[in-house]
C-alpha cells in the first residue's frame, strides 16, 4: 500500500497477520510511534518498509524478534534514540545468504481459463533505495539484505552488534545524530557492497578493517569529525572519488 495518501497511526488490523511476509507501507502519511507488537504479531516478515512517512518515537527493539527479516527500510521519519543492539538477533541478516537481487521488469501475468490471473504470478515487487537511486526488486529470485535508516534523529553510537550481521548487502545511517567511533569490526560485513555513514557526529579513526571489504562498491563517510589517515589497500583503491571522506578532520 506504499505511496498513498493513508495517513494515520500504524494500522492495527496487522495484529495476528502472522503468514504476511512483505509490509510495505511508506511513501504515506503515516504517523506516531512504531508498535512493539510487529515483532511478535508480524513473526513471517522477510521485508518491513516504513520509508518516507512521519513515524516518531524509539525504533522497539522487538524488532530484532523478526528472525527471517532480511530487509528493514525505516528512512526518512523522525526516529529518536537510538539503534537497538538486540538487531544482532536479526538471524536472516547473520546467516542466511541470499543471491544479490537485480533489477527487472516483471513477467507478463498468466490468465486462467476464468479470466483470473494465476495467483502465483503476482510480482512481488518492493522500491529499495540502492546505491544511490531509487530501484525496484523482485523477490522472486531472491532478498537483497541490508538496513537503511537515514535521514532519522536517531543518536548515541553505532552498535557494534551490526558488525555480527554478516550477510548484509547494503548498511545506510545516514543523515541522523549518531556519535561515537566507526565499529572496529566493520571488515567483518564482507558482503556489504553500500555502505553510508554520512552527514552524522562520528570521530575517531577510520577502521583499517574497512579496507577487507571486497565487495564494497559504494562508500560514503563524509560530513564527520573523523581524523587520522585514510586506509589504503584492496577494495578501497577502487574508490577514488576524495568526496567520499570530504568535510572531515
Amino acid at each position: 500500500i506504499a505511496g498513498n495518501g493513508f495517513t494515520g497511526a500504524f494500522p492495527p488490523l496487522l495484529q495476528g497477520c502472522n503468514s504476511l511476509a512483505t509490509l510495505d507501507i511508506g511513501n504515506n502519511r503515516f504517523f506516531g510511534g512504531i508498535p512493539a507488537w510487529i515483532g511478535s504479531q508480524l513473526p513471517s516478515l522477510k521485508i518491513l518498509r516504513l520509508r518516507s512517512n512521519n513515524f516518531t518515537g524509539q525504533i522497539p527493539p522487538e524488532l530484532s524478534r523478526l528472525s527471517e527479516l532480511q530487509l528493514l527500510d525505516m528512512a526518512n521519519n523522525s526516529l529518536t534514540g537510538s539503534i537497538p543492539a538486540s538487531f544482532h538477533n536479526l538471524n536472516s541478516m547473520r546467516h542466511n545468504l541470499p543471491q544479490l537481487v537485480q533489477p527487472r521488469d516483471s513477467a507478463p501475468l498468466k490468465i486462467m481459463p476464468n479470466g483470473r490471473p494465476r495467483v502465483d504470478q503476482f510480482p512481488e515487487r518492493v522500491n529499495i533505495s540502492w546505491k544511490g537511486r531509487e530501484q525496484t526488486f523482485q523477490k522472486s529470485i531472491g532478498l537483497i539484505t541490508g538496513i537503511d535508516l537515514s535521514c532519522n534523529r536517531l543518536t548515541e553510537n553505532i552498535p557494534e552488534e551490526l558488525t555480527y550481521l554478516e550477510a548484509l548487502r547494503f548498511l545506510n545511517l545516514s543523515r541522523n545524530d549518531l556519535s561515537g567511533s566507526i565499529p572496529e569490526r566493520i571488515g567483518r560485513l564482507e558482503l556489504l557492497e553500500f555502505l553510508d555513514l554520512s552527514w552524522n557526529e562520528l570521530s575517531g579513526g577510520i577502521p583499517l578493517s574497512i579496507s577487507n571489504l571486497p565487495a564494497l562498491g559504494v562508500l560514503n563517510l563524509s560530513n564527520n569529525h573523523l581524523q587520522g589517515l585514510i586506509p589504503t589497500g584492496n577494495q578501497l583503491q577502487t574508490l577514488a572519488d576524495p568526496s567520499i571522506y570530504g568535510n572531515n578532520l
